[in-house]
């Protein structure tokens, strides 16, 4: 049993893919040997590109007997520390040095060896989905969220640097709950989707995938307890972050997961589901005024 996958069938979002790079990139990273453990992903039997068009052979992860939730899926404690697991041990897999031909930038292309694959990022595309959100749906960001926002775009290249230039491992990219499967028969987790795999800090996964995940309620309560909780797997698998560093750049990148939203979802309404973005949008929202995603901004530019 195989799960092919093809480039996207309407013309606009084929086109949005093969521009940023992410048809590319996952072709990349199924062609890339890594220490992570095979039981993370699907068995790859052929990825090729040319010219704009692609096709992955995959094996068919179903056929182990594993169940694929969505992003309005309830995300229990239980699922939500398998998830933790899986990044821990993605991560510690690659700490320090991700394999080549994932995303990086200058910076980090010094450390990962190779050419920079990232796609540039363009503030007049987040600045003008920014609008399009704002006048889609007038509710979803208050003023001070939308003033953070134009911040960090004021300051993104500060930011980047800041980012490549610290603690680096192969992270997932996207890793919202969407992009998760989980094994019936012992609870683990794994991933697909790898169309944004980048050497970026770990936080990029652990951030963006509570805050996008998990009910923003309920992540109030327990964000700090997941965050030790990814900690703790990290130190059995040999790696160490204080809890201090991490909590820092969990905050900063409340940030990235809400500008990931915002150009996906402001970029085509055919491309982004109203009811998806909505509730994805609407926890970012909340994740960067509840950890005071500003103050951490205010602080890096300081």
């Amino acid at each position: 049993r195989l799960f092919c996958k093809l480039p996207a069938a309407t013309l606009f979002e084929s086109l949005f893919l093969d521009i940023f790079g992410v048809y590319a990139n996952e072709v990349r990273f199924y062609n890339t040997k890594i220490d992570a453990p095979s039981h993370l992903f699907a068995k790859a039997y052929a990825a090729e590109m040319a010219r704009g068009r692609f096709v992955l052979c995959l094996e068919d992860v179903g056929a182990r007997g594993v169940t694929f939730p969505v992003i309005d899926t309830p995300h229990a404690e239980k699922t939500v520390e398998a998830v933790l697991e899986a990044l821990a041990t993605l991560h510690a897999s690659c700490w320090g040095y991700p394999p080549r031909g994932v995303w990086t930038d200058e910076v980090s292309a010094k450390v990962v060896g190779g050419e920079a694959t990232r796609p540039p990022f363009l503030r007049l595309i987040a600045d003008s989905t920014l609008r399009t959100i704002t006048k889609r749906w007038p509710d979803l960001l208050n003023a001070d969220v939308v003033a953070t926002y134009r911040l960090y775009l004021e300051h993104y290249d500060t930011i980047r640097q800041h980012w490549s230039s610290g603690v680096l491992v192969l992270c997932h990219g996207d890793a919202h709950l969407g992009n998760v499967f989980f094994h019936k028969k012992d609870g683990s987790a794994g991933f697909y989707d790898m169309q944004c795999v980048a050497a970026e800090h770990p936080m990029r996964d652990v951030a963006y995938h509570l805050i996008l995940s998990c009910d923003s309620a309920d992540l109030a309560r327990n964000e700090r307890a997941y965050v030790e909780a990814y900690l703790r797997r990290l130190a059995a698998k040999g790696q160490s972050l204080s809890y201090e560093a991490a909590w820092r750049e969990y905050r900063l990148h409340a940030l990235w997961a809400l500008t990931a939203l915002v150009i996906s979802a402001g970029a085509s309404a055919d491309y982004f589901a109203e009811g998806p973005a909505r509730l994805t949008i609407s926890r970012a929202a909340a994740a960067v005024e509840r950890v005071d995603a500003r103050g951490a901004l205010l602080d890096l530019i300081d």
